[in-house]
């Protein structure tokens, strides 16, 4: 038997792995078991998902579980298209719309073309509970006077013996679990998940997720280009960045919400570029807000992203760009100018520069490598560079009666 665990929205990493699942049991011959909770469909075609859970050539159980659960949308035609199905205690099915959370198919129309019986679960806004769900003959009561099942291994004991149907005609289960050898052989169980690597692409194809991914992609990127060179944060944007773009190939969002988006980015690091805060910066924040908005307008609430996310990340984004990077570009430029200022300069070596030290130089203590051979303590030094805030000097011959703070500039 393969229990085939779906926890979360059916997004395209989700399909994949439970048509793949799907296939591998029908290969082998295994009964299966969806380990079932989800609130629905995302951006996948859902009827060729129900289709072949109705249409397999093996059992397919469904079982809303542990408590908790829900199976909603498409996870509700699943129930009840499935060759057995059952809801634990605390558990509940439907409403069946909108199948798809992207608010599209909202309804399901009878009949597959396949041949097979693809069921439509009752209407209503409402959730069912385990009971409920068997009254309205959504789900079985597999044992009469007992309760549904808590645990996969109490639903394989009550479903041992049943006759099930399947596209390849009736089946008859032998799923009981066995405790020791003497009891008989038992079944073997085979449990799947979505995997490292699945469940990764799982996570980032939410909007929320995406939304995130690209807020932290740019603030990476806008930080580098205030730094001489490409560190650390430019490398996590680009997998930051990598990630949303699958994120946006599974959940399509808006490409007007997204263009916007962009483009307030753009114009912020346009600003931050500048060193200033200016029009540019309120144009950019007007299109971040706007793209942010109109993104992911046609989702279901349940998987929206949250107003309050939007609006701390506005106001996050105004101080970071507006007001973080601006000032650390001109706090930079000022240091820069003023350790160019320095070239030239006498001071002196305050520790043995082997080969880096400090040195004193126009009244600060500056970090100084020496070029060439190593200078003592307490020695004249001449400033010949600046490279970041590391000054590169050299020694100052002792016969020099140039005024120290004299600044030397060499010929062209």
């Amino acid at each position: 038997m393969d229990v085939i665990k779906v926890d979360g929205i059916i997004d395209r990493p989700m399909f994949d792995y439970l048509i793949g699942a799907l296939d591998d049991s029908e290969a082998t011959g295994s009964v299966v078991v969806i380990q079932l909770n989800t609130l629905g469909t995302l951006g996948v075609p859902e009827r060729d998902l129900v289709e072949r859970v109705a249409c397999a050539q093996v059992p397919v159980i469904v079982w809303v579980g542990p408590a908790g659960s829900h199976a909603q949308g498409t996870g509700a035609v699943m129930v009840a298209s499935s060759a057995l199905a059952s809801v634990s205690p605390g558990s509940g099915v439907g409403p069946a719309s909108p199948l798809d959370l992207r608010q599209g198919a909202v309804s399901w129309t009878q009949g597959s073309g396949t041949g097979c019986s693809v069921a439509v679960v009752p209407g209503g806004d409402a959730e069912s509970t385990s009971q409920q769900a068997i009254d309205a003959g959504v789900t079985d009561e597999l044992r009469p006077g007992e309760p549904a099942p808590s645990t996969v291994i109490e639903l394989l004991r009550q479903v041992d013996g049943r006759t099930v149907q399947t596209d390849s005609g009736p089946v008859v289960l032998h799923t009981a679990v066995t405790a020791s050898a003497e009891q008989g052989p038992g079944v073997d169980l085979r449990y799947h998940d979505l995997g490292p690597w699945r469940r990764v692409l799982h996570a980032v194809s939410s909007p929320t997720a995406i939304y995130v991914l690209l807020v932290l992609a740019f603030a990476g990127f806008a930080f580098e280009l205030t730094q001489p060179g490409f560190g650390f944060a430019g490398t996590c944007g680009v997998v930051a960045l990598g990630l949303a773009a699958y994120g946006t190939f599974a959940v399509t969002p808006s490409w007007l919400g997204l263009g916007l988006l962009l483009i307030g980015f753009v114009l912020l690091i346009l600003d931050v570029q500048l060193h200033r805060l200016g029009v540019l910066t309120a144009l950019g924040v007007v299109a971040f807000g706007a793209g942010s908005f109109m993104m992911y307008n046609d989702v279901a609430d349940s998987i929206a992203v949250p107003a309050p996310v939007i609006i701390v990340t506005l106001v996050l984004t105004v101080l970071y760009y507006g007001f973080g990077l601006t000032v650390a570009q001109q706090a930079h430029q000022r240091i820069a100018t003023t350790q160019q200022g320095l070239v030239g300069l006498t001071g002196e070596a305050r520790g043995d520069l082997n080969p880096e030290g400090g040195v004193h130089v126009k009244g600060t203590i500056w970090r100084a490598r020496a070029v060439g051979e190593p200078i003592p303590s307490g020695a004249r030094v001449r400033v010949r560079g600046v490279d970041g805030m590391l000054l590169r000097v050299e020694p100052e011959p002792a016969d020099d009666d140039e005024d120290a703070q004299t600044p030397e500039f060499p010929p062209d």
